[in-house]
């Protein structure tokens, strides 16, 4: 029996560095919406440029990485998903606000290392009832996932898992800045 080839791509709009750190905080700790539409075209305008030069295709679906229903309801908002849904307006896909779940309440990511930013997350996700309805009816080839700062990674892989684990073929993994990492020399 043949095993299905799965792919995944990585898209980050940019480096994890001023000016684009700070507008990411202000839309994850300040609630700053403007930020978040700035933000998600940039991201799209980076897709639509991937896509263009053939390295990338267009998903069928875009599904944010969700918050635990505590932090949702502590933060009011969910960063990922206004994003999503900027990003989804510009490429005119369909975003699944709730196709991911968390399945339980994980600790924050920024202070731990990257061996614990995997176990923190690892199961952390799950296909809601409403995608799995339909997902039965009509699987997505590519789908992407879409959060706004990739550190590891461990968070936007562990949610490719389970939709790698739902059936879906490839899945994408999008982000507005991806964290330089400590030993790399950044320009000035």
């Amino acid at each position: 029996m043949a095993v299905p080839r799965v792919s995944t791509t990585v898209i980050s709009a940019f480096a994890y560095a001023s000016p684009v750190d700070d507008a990411l905080k202000r839309l994850k700790f300040g609630g700053d919406r403007a930020a978040a539409r700035v933000l998600g075209t940039l991201v799209a305008m980076a897709v639509t440029r991937a896509i263009a030069l053939e390295r990338l295709r267009m998903p069928e679906w875009l599904l944010p990485v969700p918050l635990h229903p505590q932090r949702l309801a502590d933060r009011g908002f969910n960063q990922a998903a206004l994003l999503a849904m900027q990003i989804g307006h510009w490429l005119q896909r369909p975003v699944l606000r709730h196709g991911l779940v968390r399945t339980r309440a994980t600790r924050p990511q920024t202070a731990l290392s990257a061996a614990e930013r995997r176990d923190n997350v690892v199961g952390a996700f799950r296909l809601s009832p409403s995608s799995i309805r339909r997902l039965a009816s009509d699987v997505p080839r590519s789908v992407a996932v879409i959060d706004d700062v990739s550190t590891t990674g461990a968070t936007l892989e562990a949610a490719r898992a389970a939709l790698l684990q739902a059936g879906v073929e490839e899945v994408q993994l999008w982000s507005v800045a991806t964290a330089i990492p400590n030993h790399t020399i950044m320009p000035t």
